[in-house]
């Protein structure tokens, strides 16, 4: 989706060409991840797990249009043993 001055201004990838995204796409920090992923699958939204990045949990989901979104919660810092 394409913003402008805080309006939607549609998809910047329109017409004949259009594809979706596959490999790069956008990634958004969350907090309580899980509870997004429960609440995008009641709505209908597969959720997928892809392999382990150190220090987050993360998900991606498809937008309505099939573009790959990334969903990443920062995992917390244990605190250093005594």
């Amino acid at each position: 989706m394409l913003v402008r001055a805080g309006r939607p201004q549609g998809s910047p990838r329109r017409g004949a060409e259009f594809y979706s995204g596959k490999k790069a796409h956008p990634a958004f920090i969350v907090d309580n991840l899980q509870t997004l992923v429960t609440q995008l699958e009641l709505a209908g939204y597969r959720t997928v797990e892809d392999e382990p990045l150190q220090g987050y949990h993360r998900r991606f989901v498809n937008d309505p249009f099939g573009n790959r979104i990334e969903l990443m919660e920062q995992i917390a810092a244990e605190p250093p043993a005594p």
